[in-house]
């Protein structure tokens, strides 16, 4: 049984991108490396190369061929603000993949909108927030 299965959700994934450093790419082909049965369905980040699937990696990361697109951008929903993800998008699980000083904000707005977080670690620099 995969983490996903635990949740029971209904396969709709929210990634939310903008570090960077292809840790939103890495995520996405992690949940399709564990055999789950997860569906892209909404992606948010400020640069429109990613909202179109273009995930190109930066970082240290090996995650496959730059040239590919990540996902489908006809059939992804595809946001500039994630806080407007959040609102509108009809997913179950919101996948936070940006700089660590978002992560709070972003998580709890995903929660208080009832929907399942898996934030990157780590989720705060202090016990504050």
């Amino acid at each position: 049984m995969s983490i996903l299965d635990r949740f029971r959700l209904e396969n709709q994934v929210a990634i939310v991108t903008g570090s960077g450093r292809g840790i939103g790419k890495a995520t996405a082909l992690a949940y399709a490396d564990a055999g789950a049965d997860v569906v892209v369905a909404a992606v948010a980040d400020r640069n429109e190369r990613k909202r179109r699937g273009d995930l190109d990696v930066v970082g240290n990361i090996e995650t496959g061929s730059d040239d590919e697109l990540l996902f489908d951008p006809d059939a992804v929903a595809a946001f500039e603000d994630p806080a407007e993800l959040v609102r509108e998008a009809e997913v179950d699980l919101v996948s936070i993949c940006t700089r660590t000083p978002s992560h709070v904000d972003l998580a709890v707005a995903a929660l208080e909108a009832g929907k399942h977080v898996y934030v990157e670690k780590p989720v705060a620099l202090s016990s504050s927030g």
